[in-house]
């Protein structure tokens, strides 16, 4: 990866090729190390089997690891370096628990473990056989614990780090379900309300993208096991296994007691170590493979630098994204804070970088910002003021997800709490005393540096001096975002954000906002391109309008586009004609030709608009494959669109064979108004060059009006960010 400056800014990153051994046979196995360094590991073991007679889901197997970044089970942060040197290391790969018909709990699955000759192991324990229909009051504990079965029992416990409890079963109520086994990211579902398993965890460790391990398998009665666990199932059958080598738990049985239905069997284990080829170690053992990762992008540069990764030529633009503050606050490097208004909140609103309490009292609600600051970018600050001397509680939480806070302390891990008579501080729910500063004119700040030491501000006015009222003895680390909460009655709280956020943009490989001359071609009568593509139906004439991407501002010369792709579009309908005939246009997308219409065979991605004699209206998604270019596409998916503007995206995803066309409310592509879903299965296309908008003469509804605008085109990914 290279980076292109401006500023006179440059940021090195370091190479990021890993040498990766994977091992997925049960039993023991030798890796085999020389030379020394650090390594990365994911250790999961064994799942846990369902119970039977209406048994709970298997618990998932310990999930560790200590990827950079990652979590662990159970909620828990990534584990610390691991380092090896040279010596023998025993692999251990954990089996499955093994389904029965006889035991009211399911069998336990195996641990899997990284043991040296000499220093420190790492083991991860066997997922929880879940209870049956006449488990014991104690289930068993694992690396997650298993559900419990139909009969009233507390789900077996998991072990911290490494995954999560079983779920509870309340009540015996029929249809009799049992809940679900604990995954490494959640608790079992607890019956009679849920008999899910709980969630996996996703890793990327052996191949730079996410694959999910260690769910909890379902409970009987149909519960849903996850990331590789068995379903549960209805008397009289089987539960169902997990997947090989996901460390998930069985599904429940659906059988009675007694009545020889097996519940399903664990999922094996399986260890993965990685270490980067420039580390020194060389090492035997397991399937060997090399994955160059992904770089997390560098967060600490200039503003409208730009990132170009020279296998692909993706670019990504620097951007803070935010408005300067101005002369409040420490200079001018403020930037005002963006408040995320979807947030559910009791009588509180914000706009920009206000937050406004009209009524109500409690502290059960919450606005949170999109920003974040975080030590791991080189942290960043907060500032605020008050209008009036109300209750309020400022300050930062970590994570952007937790649920609205029931106490002034709850859900920040560092906040001011302050009101006409008192004035404290928090950090993770430690109640701190400060000065009695009393008084609606008070500024605040919060401030947080790259080793994730936190210190606390405040001064009279808006000019004086700065008082530094405590540093915490809390380091923090991770992610922090900017929440407020009120109590009692109005006041509004004003806030900045500095340091962060700092994000970088994907580029398009092409766009066009039509201010200046991109080149579109072969245009008809019918369009024209002004401050937008023009487009007038007929239905008499086949016409089109057709940029060529192979040019230096695209794709460059002789270069097609590659297998996935994202396209889209803002499109005005600015004159709705009522059909005559049921008939389907414009087709707009991406062909290997440019010929007019629709009935010429070449390969196509895109999408159809379509209105029929009733003004019902549909799209579909297009995926033709050398033949004519209305052929192969998905059934109709009907939305309700007269006139107006929409935003519409094509993605072409070789991994899923599809072709997926969305038309969205929102300028940002959220708000789905439809979807459409084609399968490109066995097709191969070749020679996609040519963004073109084109119409299907016949029975077309004549004078419909279109403007295309803001075209987008992102070549070789599947998703925007």
């Amino acid at each position: 990866m290279t980076i292109k400056y401006l500023d006179s800014k440059r940021i090195s990153i370091a190479p990021a090729e890993y040498k990766v051994h994977t091992f997925t046979s049960t039993g023991n196995t030798t890796f085999a190390v020389t030379g020394s360094g650090d390594i990365e590991y994911l250790v999961i073991a064994g799942g846990g089997a369902s119970g039977n007679g209406a048994g709970g889901g298997g618990g998932a197997g310990g999930f560790r690891t200590n990827v950079s970044g990652a979590t662990s089970g159970g909620g828990s942060s990534a584990e610390s370096t691991y380092g090896v040197t040279a010596q023998n290391y025993t692999i251990t790969v954990g089996a499955g628990g093994t389904g029965n018909s006889t035991s009211n709990c399911g069998n336990s699955g195996a641990n899997s473990s990284i043991v040296p000759a000499s220093g420190t192991s790492i083991i991860s324990l066997g997922g929880a056989g879940a209870g049956g229909g006449n488990a014991p009051a104690t289930l068993l504990s694992g690396g997650s614990g298993g559900g419990s079965g139909d009969v009233p029992r507390t789900g077996g416990l998991g072990t911290a780090g490494q995954g999560y409890n079983g779920g509870t079963t309340a009540s015996q109520t029929p249809p009799y379900p049992a809940s679900g086994g604990g995954g490494a990211g959640g608790v079992g579902g607890g019956a009679p309300s849920s008999s899910a398993g709980g969630l996996g965890l996703a890793s990327s460790i052996q191949t730079g993208s996410p694959i999910f391990y260690a769910g909890g398998g379902g409970g009987s009665n149909s519960g849903v096991g996850h990331s590789g666990g068995g379903n549960g199932t209805a008397y009289p059958n089987d539960g169902n296994d997990a997947t090989a080598n996901s460390g998930s738990g069985g599904g429940g049985a659906g059988g009675s007691t007694g009545s020889g239905a097996t519940n399903g069997s664990g999922g094996s284990g399986i260890v993965i170590v990685r270490y980067l080829t420039s580390s020194g170690i060389t090492a035997t053992g397991g399937t060997i493979t090399t994955t160059s990762v992904a770089q997390t992008k560098p967060t600490n540069v200039q503003d409208n630098s730009i990132l170009v990764e020279p296998s692909t030529a993706r670019r990504y633009w620097f951007d803070l994204g935010v408005e300067p503050k101005g002369t409040s606050g420490s200079g001018g490097d403020w930037a005002e804070t963006s408040f995320n208004n979807s947030t559910i909140v009791n009588n509180e609103s914000a706009s920009g970088n206000v937050v406004t309490r009209t009524s109500g009292s409690g502290w059960n609600s919450y606005i949170r910002s999109n920003e974040y600051i975080s030590p791991s970018t080189g942290g960043g600050e907060i500032y605020f003021t008050q209008s009036a001397n109300t209750n309020i509680s400022v300050g930062l939480e970590k994570s952007p997800f937790n649920p609205a806070p029931s106490a002034t302390y709850t859900g920040k891990d560092y906040s001011f709490h302050t009101t006409s008579s008192s004035n404290n501080m928090y950090e993770h729910t430690s109640d701190y005393a400060g000065t009695a500063w009393a008084s609606a004119t008070n500024e605040y700040r919060i401030t947080m540096d790259s080793a994730g030491l936190v210190k606390y501000y405040w001064r009279s006015g808006s000019s004086g001096a700065w008082t530094l009222e405590r540093t915490s003895t809390v380091t923090a680390s991770g992610d922090y975002y900017f929440t407020v909460s009120h109590s009692g009655t109005a006041g509004a709280i004003t806030s900045y954000i500095k340091g962060t956020p700092a994000t970088w943009t994907m580029e398009p490989t092409f766009e066009d906002d039509f201010s200046t001359d991109k080149g579109w071609t072969n245009l008809t009568s019918n369009t024209s391109v002004t401050t937008q593509l023009n487009y007038t139906e007929t239905n008499s004439t086949y016409i089109r309008a057709t940029k060529d991407l192979q040019d230096s501002n695209a794709l460059g010369s002789g270069n097609n586009m590659s297998d996935n792709f994202v396209i889209r579009f803002e499109l005005n309908k600015t004159n709705d004609a009522t059909n005559t005939a049921n008939g389907t246009q414009p087709l707009i997308g991406i062909s290997s030709a440019t010929t007019d219409g629709w009935f010429n065979n070449q390969d196509s991605i895109g999408m159809i608009l379509s209105q029929d004699t009733n003004q019902t209206h549909s799209i579909r998604a297009v995926g033709a494959d050398n033949q004519y270019t209305h052929q192969g596409d998905s059934a109709d998916a009907a939305y309700t669109w007269t006139t107006g503007i929409r935003y519409c995206e094509v993605i072409k995803n070789a991994t899923a064979d599809t072709v997926t066309a969305t038309i969205y409310t929102n300028s940002d592509y959220t708000g789905s108004l439809v979807t459409a879903t084609v399968s490109t299965s066995g097709k191969t296309f070749s020679g996609l060059r040519y963004l073109s908008m084109r119409n299907f003469a016949d029975n077309a509804r004549s004078s419909t009006v279109w403007e295309m605008n803001n075209v987008q085109v992102y070549d070789g990914v599947t998703t925007v960010n």
